[in-house]
């Protein structure tokens, strides 16, 4: 099985723009900040080809890896805005196509924001938030909110700059793979690898009983490598 390793900033991929009521004329949930960014991807020629096929991609903030995942599709999709886009949405908590489907309400959802700016936030904006109580196709999980809630003071003001600093990206891409079967099976056993050595903490395998392994960059790029050469014996 060959590979490349593709690392990017997500400046490079993704632009920050901000949202206004018009945005949701069509969507069973309203406007409300503070979801209320939207992570278009960048007009470049070179972001279609190199986004497809299947493999592993590890998500790092700040040098530290916080998030890792899969893209098993043969040919099909773009893993920059099937996966990471989302994935910007929900870990920021700031995407505006965000739900939540635990809890199941919005007094429990508002106890789980331990930034007291954001929870009062949130009190302000109750009706709109139980709109959100939904699949919405972008929902953030218990960890991710729990990151959001952390790096509240950051993610309230994000911007392009601020993405800039922030979030990289290594996307391990298998190029010799010829059948979906094995596209699924490749990605899924790295996957399963990465997860179990790290546990990053936006990953739902981070828990209290078995917290996240803190990885650099460094660090997680010599593990995968290591897991991949596994895999081709």
């Amino acid at each position: 099985m060959k590979f490349e390793m593709l690392t990017y900033n997500f400046s490079k991929i993704f632009d920050v723009k901000t949202v206004g009521p018009e945005h949701f004329a069509k969507r069973p949930y309203s406007h409300m900040e503070p979801f209320d960014l939207d992570f278009p991807l960048k007009k470049r020629s070179d972001l279609d080809t190199l986004m497809r096929g299947p493999g592993v991609y590890q998500i790092f903030f700040k040098d530290k890896l916080v998030y890792i995942g899969k893209f098993d599709t043969l040919n099909d999709g773009n893993v920059a805005n099937e996966r990471w886009r989302k994935h910007l949405e929900t870990i920021t908590l700031r995407g505006n196509r965000l739900g939540f489907n635990s809890p199941n309400s919005v007094d429990a959802l508002i106890d789980l924001m331990d930034n007291e700016t954001l929870r009062n936030v949130l009190t302000a904006k109750k009706t709109k938030l139980k709109e959100r109580l939904r699949d919405t196709g972008v929902v953030s999980s218990r960890n991710r909110m729990a990151f959001a809630n952390k790096n509240w003071s950051t993610f309230s003001k994000l911007s392009a700059t601020h993405l800039k600093q922030l979030f990289t990206v290594d996307y391990y891409r298998f190029t010799d793979i010829r059948t979906v079967l094995k596209a699924k099976d490749s990605a899924n056993k790295l996957e399963t690898a990465l997860i179990k050595q790290f546990r990053p903490e936006c990953n739902k395998e981070c828990s209290k009983n078995n917290p996240s392994e803190e990885a650099t960059v460094r660090h997680a790029r010599k593990t995968t490598i290591s897991q991949i050469k596994k895999l081709l014996s």
